[in-house]
């Protein structure tokens, strides 16, 4: 398994709701390394609009 570290940015593979297909999306890691490998990420996104609405 690769090592990833905070606040790299990779690429995800992102299923679809109904899981019939999937993209791939930028991401970037949120969490130090753990002994776990656990991978805490965030989704990036450049349509902004809707997030601002509020």
């Amino acid at each position: 398994m690769p090592n990833y570290s905070k606040p790299e940015i990779v690429l995800l593979r992102y299923p679809f709701s109904d899981l019939t297909s999937i993209k791939v999306r930028l991401a970037v890691i949120v969490n130090a390394a753990h002994i776990s490998q656990d991978l805490f990420v965030v989704a990036l996104t450049s349509k902004t609009s809707n997030l601002l609405a509020w």
